[in-house]
């Protein structure tokens, strides 16, 4: 067909849809709904200013706070919380670290009122009742809980100094709550052999699960950042693709031979899907736009307790550590191919599987079998 004769119909309205926004998408869909006379649920009322949901930073505290205890959060507590939750968000930190933060804050105030003190200037933090929290918390959480919110309070202790509102650290002669960090078995590879032969149809769904499931195994990024790759970012000739770590750093992640293929073999059935268009990668099998972080999640979750086999995404950060070091890769390297700053991360990444790598590695280097 030349570029002067027009699109037969179907192809019109895909082009056409392609070039649409989300909001004039869903305007689009309504007015087909209402051309049909599809009924419609009402619309709820408007709500008024003051009862309307949070949003931004509001909405951040307001969750978390909830989930926690099914409460409404401390009105910005000590006066400091809204502003301290610009600074992370200007920061670059996470949703979700963001979340945590407010949350111990809010925490520590609600603890403050139970005990008969105000929490509207932060002045009235004294050491003790900073060890007192802490006791509380000794008494009734973890001990891993014990450790994050100690590591939060101390991101608001340090910020608060850093902004003048404290004359004094109340948590200069705190230590650390110790915790006994917990150990991550990797995915065993028969298990992933029996999830990756799980997806060996030609339909949609199961060549876009093939090529999720490898691009996990082969690059171990986590879920947000694999549910977030693009299809612009992606070079099959080279080999690589593009991931979003926490703080919103871009990183460029390898992947081999067998997961380009499978990703290559995705793409070419992604062309046949009505939002074959969008920049995100991962599409839906049932027409309804982008394949969510969640919805990777309960994908993943459904193929393998039909398999009987216990996974979560994060077990693939764990497995790409422990294969990469038992295949002899240097620690260095599996930071950089990770995102990790810290060394610490290694440690704690492969820390399950460390005396089998030492085990093994002594195979070859027993002091009797050199003489």
């Amino acid at each position: 067909m030349s570029a002067d004769e027009p699109l037969e119909m179907p192809d019109r309205r895909r082009a056409e849809h392609s070039t649409l926004t989300p909001e004039q998408r869903r305007a689009r869909s309504r007015k087909a709904a209402l051309k049909r006379g599809a009924d419609r649920a009402p619309r709820p009322p408007e709500r008024s200013p003051s009862t309307r949901r949070p949003t931004g930073h509001s909405a951040i505290t307001s969750r978390a706070v909830a989930r926690a205890h099914n409460g409404t959060p401390v009105a910005d507590a000590f006066g400091l919380a809204d502003s301290w939750s610009f600074t992370l968000t200007a920061e670059r930190k996470s949703p979700r670290t963001i979340e945590a933060y407010m949350l111990t804050v809010d925490l520590f105030a609600r603890w403050m009122l139970t005990q008969g003190h105000a929490v509207d200037d932060v002045r009235d933090v004294t050491p003790e009742l900073v060890r007192g929290w802490f006791a509380h918390l000794a008494a009734t959480r973890s001990a891993e809980t014990c450790r994050t919110r100690y590591v939060a309070l101390r991101q608001f202790v340090k910020w608060c100094l850093a902004e003048g509102e404290f004359s004094h650290n109340p948590m200069a002669n705190i230590v650390q709550p110790t915790s006994v960090p917990k150990t991550t078995a990797p995915l065993a590879t028969a298990d992933l052999a029996k999830l990756i032969n799980d997806c060996a149809g030609r339909d949609f769904a199961s060549v876009r699960d093939r090529a999720i499931f490898m691009t996990f195994a082969d690059t171990g990024a986590r879920l947000s950042g694999v549910a977030d790759m693009r299809v612009s970012q992606l070079d099959l000739r080279e080999r690589t693709g593009c991931v979003i770590l926490k703080g919103g750093r871009e990183l460029t992640v390898p992947f081999g031979v067998k997961t380009a293929a499978a990703l290559d073999r995705y793409i070419r059935a992604r062309r046949r899907m009505a939002y074959e268009g969008m920049d995100w990668l991962w599409l839906s099998s049932t027409n309804k736009g982008r394949l969510t972080k969640n919805g990777i999640y309960q994908m993943m979750r459904r193929r393998a307790d039909r398999l009987g086999i216990y996974l979560h995404p994060h077990l693939f950060r764990h497995s790409f550590a422990h294969v990469w070091l038992e295949g002899g890769g240097t620690e260095g390297d599996l930071m950089a191919l990770l995102g990790w700053s810290s060394r610490q991360m290694v440690d704690r990444y492969a820390a399950a599987t460390r005396a089998q790598r030492a085990r093994k590695a002594y195979q070859s280097r027993a002091p009797m079998d050199t003489l």
